[in-house]
């Protein structure tokens, strides 16, 4: 019963299970070439580098929307915004304030448009919102086939060494058996792992892009906030609003900032601190309100789930344990690959021996 569930699961999501792994490869790939081609001295994005980015820009976009350190290259800043002309814009600055480069987000010629593009597919499977709740459900069974395939291996008695080396087997079907057993059982918990937090991530955008949890406690705030009567009429200046954020975390840097909207109409500011550990991004998000204010903690309100989601992060990237975590995590992603192909192999043999021969 269990051998043959393992197998329809396995044959129904493989493809799912490849594109997932595959892009999720590629985007770890990326981040290594990233750094590679413009690493630069680790430091702290300064809010007045924040600022003048964004205010450099009001002259060529029509809306900007946020702006995030590069990741991979500490001290880099990346502002995503949409210029006269409609189309998406990524503008990086490096830790000094000079241009790095100005792209077409959409450009697959460019880091950021291959990095785009992957990303879609890793996270919705290119189906907008309907494919992030696939990409959960994927992820659901991907974590029962591979508990399901250790638990088959694991009921019968069989040496360690037997399970995780290769032994010479005289037979083709053998060894293809033997190389789906010895893959699946060094990728099962790494990919328990990215298999478990990938599912938290999607139901956290699936459930975002429903807009659940927007109104409540942190609406409330904003709305007693922006009644407040104001010294100047003036906006306050990104420099402000940073700096408002980080005056709530002690011992925090800045990590992104993201531009009021019509759903969430206040500024969003995340910060690392040094539980982050090396997380590319922060998982402390402070609203401010447009005056400048800075609204109560979200620590009790819906909105919490982001913290859960910023704390899932790391782990399914590798990030949280620096470059080895990135290591294995690559690893994971091709040995899952390499685990479902051999599936599939094993299947079509399977199938071809016992075929009649005419």
């Amino acid at each position: 019963m269990l051998r043959r569930l393992h197998r329809i699961l396995g044959l129904s999501f493989a493809l799912f299970w490849l594109i997932e792994a595959g892009t999720g490869v590629a985007i770890e790939g990326c981040w290594w070439l990233d750094n590679a081609v413009y690493g630069e001295p680790a430091t702290s994005i300064r809010p007045e580098v924040v600022g003048i980015g964004v205010r450099s820009l009001s002259a060529e976009a029509s809306s900007i929307y946020s702006a995030w350190s590069a990741g991979t290259v500490p001290g880099q800043l990346k502002i995503y915004y949409k210029d006269r002309t409609g189309k998406d814009r990524v503008r990086r600055i490096g830790h000094a304030g000079d241009l790095v480069y100005d792209v077409d987000a959409a450009d697959l010629s460019s880091m950021e448009g291959v990095l785009r593009v992957l990303a879609d597919a890793h996270e919705t499977l290119l189906a907008g919102s309907f494919g992030i709740w696939i990409t959960a459900l994927s992820g659901v069974l991907l974590s029962v086939n591979l508990s399901i395939g250790m638990w088959m291996v694991c009921r019968r008695p069989i040496r360690l060494k037997a399970l995780f080396l290769w032994r010479a087997t005289p037979t083709r079907l053998g060894r293809a058996l033997q190389a789906h057993r010895l893959a699946g059982a060094w990728v099962v918990l790494p990919a328990l792992a990215l298999a478990t937090t990938g599912v938290a991530l999607a139901l956290g955008s699936a459930l975002d892009s429903l807009g659940l949890g927007r109104t409540g406690t942190q609406v409330a705030a904003y709305e007693g906030a922006a009644r407040e009567p104001t010294p100047s009429l003036a906006e306050p200046s990104i420099e402000h609003i940073i700096t408002q954020a980080l005056a709530t975390a002690s011992g925090s840097s800045f990590s992104a900032i993201t531009m009021p909207i019509a759903r969430n109409p206040w500024y969003e500011v995340r910060l690392r601190s040094s539980s982050d550990g090396r997380a590319f991004w922060g998982s402390r998000v402070v609203r401010v309100s447009p005056h400048g204010t800075p609204l109560p903690s979200i620590d009790k309100s819906p909105l919490a789930a982001d913290k859960i989601s910023a704390m899932f992060y790391p782990i399914h990237t590798g990030q949280l344990g620096g470059m080895w975590g990135r290591i294995a995590a690559f690893a994971a992603g091709v040995l899952l690959c390499v685990t479902a192909l051999l599936g599939v192999v094993l299947w079509r043999k399977r199938n071809a021996d016992r075929r009649p021969v005419a």
